[in-house]
């Protein structure tokens, strides 16, 4: 079975025959091209699984291969392995800021090459695989939500107008009730501009962070109370008050009161959405040395492991057997904060029963 198809740019015919030889004995269908701008030509029509380049080259050089295919949307996220004598540090450093994927360096192993050019195809598998559970997942929730919402506003305003129009009379307790159904998806449609709003601006800092990394550091000192207010709040809009446990030190933590505020909103959030009513939410910060312990736990359906690793952006698990409202991105918001503030972030699920989520913050000296 044919393993992917590589094309090979190298301009000494004894080194491209040979690492076309290689990697057709090990199942790879090979093209191969005398130099770079014929490489480039090549990769263009075929748009191989992988593309081995030699650097120095006549004509256009490997450097110029990479940066013609990055420009091209067809070979943009091809796996790029660059093929070089030159094992200097510069070199290196070259080709990887222009995106390259690997640097193998002659004279090179047989076995080298081969696993550097299968782990590179296996990762793009594994992002294709990626990008297509996000298109599904923006397919299925984002619409669904928006038009949930929408739906509901315009539905109970239509009943209105009608009513209106016909002359007939519309009791003030039914008018209350379509009031009511009219604020309370007005509210979930604005829940879901405001979070997908704030991710967006979470992930533009998360790109910048050389520049918030120069910003002050926060810190505030009424962390318990903030926290257990957010919390009940939350518990006993959805009669859930009873099922918590909670315990929290007090600390400062080099955190933005926004930024803690959204973390305990949205654990406790998905804790109590996705348990039981009468099952045990267990919500605790520990001062442990020089780290702040935050630890959300419940008893719900859990994750698999696998489940565990994909949780990003619009990600919603087994949608089509239990009814989920939202985008997905309560814990991509969370773990993206936890990016951005260095926290180390732990996601667990015991058995794949509950779900577990630990925090560690470390603290800043000289503060308590």
């Amino acid at each position: 079975m044919k393993k992917g198809n590589a094309l090979v740019i190298e301009d000494e015919e004894e080194i491209r025959e040979l690492i076309g030889d290689i990697l057709e004995s090990s199942g790879y269908t090979v093209c191969k091209s005398p130099n770079g701008a014929d490489g480039v030509e090549k990769a263009q029509k075929m748009v191989p699984d992988v593309i081995i380049s030699d650097i120095m080259m006549p004509e256009m050089d490997g450097f110029g291969v990479l940066r013609a295919l990055r420009k091209d949307p067809r070979t943009a996220v091809i796996p790029f392995i660059f093929l070089s004598a030159k094992g200097t540090r510069e070199f290196v450093r070259g080709g990887m800021s222009l995106g390259a994927d690997d640097y193998i360096v002659k004279p090179f192993a047989r076995g080298e090459l081969l696993a550097s050019v299968a782990s590179r195809i296996e990762r793009k598998k594994d992002i294709a695989k990626s990008l297509d559970t996000l298109k599904a997942s923006l397919g299925l929730s984002s619409p669904h939500e928006f038009r949930t919402c929408l739906n509901g506003i315009m539905g109970f305003a239509e009943i209105i107008r009608s009513s209106a129009k016909a002359g007939e009379i519309i009791s003030s307790e039914d008018l209350v009730d379509y009031a009511g159904m009219i604020l309370k998806s007005a509210e979930r449609l604005n829940k879901l501009v405001q979070r997908q709003n704030e991710f967006m601006e979470l992930s533009f800092i998360l790109s910048d962070r050389a520049s918030f990394s120069h910003q002050k550091i926060d810190f505030f000192h009424d962390l318990m109370s903030r926290s257990e207010k957010i919390i009940k709040e939350i518990a006993n809009a959805c009669d859930r008050g009873e099922d918590l446990i909670l315990s929290f030190e007090e600390a400062e933590l080099p955190i933005s009161e926004k930024r803690w505020d959204r973390i305990i909103f949205e654990l406790t959030e998905n804790a109590i959405k996705f348990s039981k009513k009468g099952s045990p939410v267990k919500i605790s910060g520990k001062v442990n040395g020089n780290q702040y312990i935050l630890t959300v736990e419940d008893q719900g359906r859990g994750m698999t492991p696998d489940q565990i690793r994909q949780i990003g952006p619009y990600i919603q698990f087994e949608r089509k057997k239990f009814e989920q409202q939202g985008l997905g991105l309560g814990l991509a918001i969370v773990k993206t904060i936890c990016e951005i503030y260095s926290i180390d972030s732990n996601f667990s699920s015991p058995e794949e029963k509950g779900f577990k989520v630990e925090l560690s913050i470390k603290r800043i000296p000289g503060h308590s």
